[in-house]
């Protein structure tokens, strides 16, 4: 069923975006747990009040995240199954 390839995809990244959340400190961590959070249905504005920041950090926070996870090999290749 794809509803349910759809789902375990969805965890599996879930897994693997908790992960190297690990391996990163600082913004780029703060920006894949946003990530995480908005992948879950969260708001950026309900996010935001979790931090207690503004939205636009939120959205910088995932940015940074974002290239950082762009320009890490092992990362790229793990999300395409290698």
């Amino acid at each position: 069923d794809e509803q349910f390839s759809n789902r375990l995809a969805e965890l599996e990244l879930n897994n693997l975006l908790n992960a190297y959340a690990q391996e990163y400190c600082g913004v780029t961590r703060l920006g894949i747990e946003a990530l995480l959070m908005k992948s879950n249905g969260m708001a950026i504005t309900e996010i935001a009040q979790l931090y207690q920041v503004k939205p636009s950090h939120i959205g910088a926070w995932i940015s940074r995240a974002k290239r950082k996870l762009k320009s890490n090999k092992k990362f790229l290749s793990d999300i395409a199954g290698g």
